[in-house]
């Protein structure tokens, strides 16, 4: 409202506010109302703006390849590289048994030993002694 004017020439939106339902229809303006569409019109925007960045933080937190699916994957490979090296080891002691097998690194004497401690038979003149298992160290 100019200076020089009432609210009864024009409709003043503090006299407006406290108008009833009937009374605000009657009494709006154009001009009221292109006031509360650019109102509108600047908080649509930031909220949508502000809508749009809290999804691209949630997707990059929790989305398919956000944070936390790398952090699962990382702890797979961690796991993953802890077995393949126990399996590493394991694959090199079996390798050393085998190659223990070999013709040329064969002792038929020490073949004989442990074939018949492992079968638990022994020729009538030995004699055999059980001891604890936890006893011996091997």
């Amino acid at each position: 409202m100019r200076a020089g004017q009432s609210c009864a020439d024009e409709p003043c939106i503090k006299h407006l506010l406290t108008l009833g339902r009937e009374e605000w229809r009657i009494r709006r303006s154009p001009r009221i109302l292109g006031h509360m569409k650019q109102f509108l019109t600047r908080l649509i925007f930031p909220c949508l703006c502000a809508g749009v960045l809290f999804w691209f933080h949630t997707a990059s937190e929790e989305g398919r390849r956000g944070e936390q699916q790398i952090a699962k994957t990382e702890k797979l490979i961690k796991k993953a590289k802890s077995e393949l090296d126990g399996l590493v080891a394991e694959r090199e002691t079996l390798s050393r048994k085998v190659a223990l097998l070999r013709a040329q690194a064969l002792d038929p004497d020490l073949l004989g030993i442990q074939a018949r401690k492992m079968l638990h038979h022994s020729h009538p003149d030995e004699l055999i002694i059980y001891l604890p298992t936890g006893s011996v160290n091997q």
